[in-house]
């Protein structure tokens, strides 16, 4: 049906990355290794998802959508298609056997389709054994297989494995586009999504982690102690004094809260 079709309008903003991997799936060239890189939560994996989605899909619409309705978009959907595996992990590295148990996997011949789709997530966590161990793969690929690595921190890489695939370059969202889709997809109301994608750095990801609620009481609190300060009021030093031993009461929360006051204080100046 139309309305479960995928493609890389799921994938919002990025439209160098887009028209890069559309331009690859058109022409059937999409390589045996592909670098997603750029900053965090920007839509990097969600774009490996949909590559390794509209490669797998039995009944494409066009070279560059899957259809979302065939057994192997359902599959994909629920986390059970046989050719499609992520690696990734909640530890800081991911270790040689992590990597060799996934090169043993992909000289298996694809089960349910005429490919297999390797996704390495946050690739820059694989050690530096784990990365050597990479390269073989890298260099002699089985046939029929795509890996789609994916990097915040290209330069903890070997160069060469980033040597080994076409990079494809992501980049931060403007505020402008973090606040249309916060309030688009997310429902919040303009004020908050400006507040929110001043504070998300371009990262979708970073922005979508925070409750609101506390990070609205918070800019609150800015305000209040920023009000203290003003000269007019004869607080001076107490207050500051006060303001900072409050900041610094939670180490947690003090970069953000001096993130939010150097966004109060940015729109004090534009106004």
């Amino acid at each position: 049906r139309p309305d479960v079709t995928v493609d890389f309008e799921r994938v919002r903003g990025q439209p160098g990355a887009r028209s890069r991997l559309e331009a690859l799936l058109g022409a059937d060239r999409v390589p045996h290794a592909l670098l997603l890189e750029g900053p965090e939560g920007v839509g990097k994996m969600r774009a490996a998802q949909t590559l390794a989605q509209i490669l797998l899909c039995a009944n494409r619409p066009r070279p560059t959508a899957a259809c979302g309705g065939c057994g192997a978009c359902h599959k994909l959907a629920a986390g059970t298609h046989a050719d499609f595996s992520v690696i990734t992990t909640d530890a800081r590295t991911v270790k040689i056997e992590d990597i060799r148990a996934a090169e043993r996997a992909l000289r298996l011949r694809p089960v349910e389709g005429p490919r297999r789709v390797l996704v390495f997530e946050d690739v820059h966590r694989v050690t530096l054994g784990g990365q050597n161990a990479l390269l073989k793969t890298l260099e002699e690929p089985p046939r029929d297989t795509h890996l789609v690595l994916t990097t915040s921190r290209v330069r903890w890489l070997l160069p060469t494995v980033v040597s080994r695939c076409q990079r494809v370059a992501f980049g931060p969202l403007s505020e402008a586009e973090l606040a249309a889709v916060l309030q688009s997809d997310d429902g919040l109301d303009a004020g908050v999504a400006q507040l929110v994608a001043a504070l998300a750095h371009g990262s979708l990801g970073r922005a979508r982690a925070w409750d609101v609620e506390t990070l609205v009481a918070r800019r609150d609190r800015v305000a209040e102690l920023d009000a203290a300060l003003e000269p007019t009021t004869g607080a001076g030093l107490t207050a500051a004094l006060r303001g900072a031993q409050e900041l610094a009461a939670d180490r947690a929360e003090l970069t953000e809260s001096l993130d939010l006051w150097l966004v109060w204080l940015r729109d004090q100046l534009v106004t």
